[in-house]
């Protein structure tokens, strides 16, 4: 067999590339591989391989793009693989998702391993998703995620557009996002246009410019 016709057949098979990497612990390559495949075709790719290399995997390239590979993951296979992980690494690739995909993806766990990942997490994030897991699938609680784009109604157009063009993790997740402004107790309040905060006068509070919002209760 040629070399040629080698690596087609190794492209055609993109998991082959990825034990490859395996085999010699590269980190960088691995994550190039993901890169290059785009993270849905990896995740299908990641599937290929044994649960002991998915593991591997998971391990070797970092929380952030392990994380971006579950997300891609039908629900059991997900919460297999997080199953097979030592809990603290589990809760770093949890940190790196939403608070809805991490309750989801928690509920699908059995109790023990839900608890010793939940352990490992920063009492806050911990707190948010106990929260949502406590809601019923199919309510306003169940579908919602508890990581929002939020500013206090206090706050001024200014201050919010010069936050929103921080490079900060914080903010780069929400870009795209219309903010929602909130009370000084955390209630919704209103939400705000990308629009309307292009076109507002720098000193103007969100107050000011915010449109009302409806909510539900969330066990409804």
């Amino acid at each position: 067999m040629s070399a040629a016709v080698e690596t087609v057949e190794v492209l055609d098979r993109p998991w082959e590339l990825l034990r490859q990497a395996l085999e010699i612990a590269d980190a960088d390559e691995a994550r190039r591989i993901v890169d290059d495949l785009g993270t849905s075709e990896a995740a299908r790719a990641v599937l290929h391989l044994e649960q002991s290399e998915q593991v591997q995997l998971m391990e070797l390239v970092g929380a952030e793009t392990a994380a971006g590979l579950v997300e891609q993951f039908p629900d059991a296979p997900a919460a297999a693989l997080i199953e097979e992980l030592d809990a603290e690494d589990a809760a770093e690739i949890l940190d790196e998702l939403d608070g809805d995909d991490q309750a989801d993806l928690l509920g699908e766990l059995s109790d023990a391993d839900a608890q010793a990942i939940m352990a490992e997490m920063a009492p806050e994030e911990r707190e948010a998703v106990t929260q949502l897991m406590s809601y019923g699938d199919n309510t306003a609680g169940g579908l919602m995620t508890s990581d929002v784009f939020k500013f206090d109604r206090s706050e001024t157009v200014g201050s919010v557009l010069q936050k929103m063009a921080s490079t900060d993790d914080e903010f780069e997740r929400f870009r795209g996002q219309h903010p929602y402004v909130v009370s000084g107790d955390g209630r919704l309040v209103g939400v705000v246009s990308l629009r309307g905060l292009l076109t507002s006068r720098r000193a103007e509070m969100l107050a000011n410019i915010m449109s009302p919002v409806t909510s539900v209760l969330p066990d409804v």
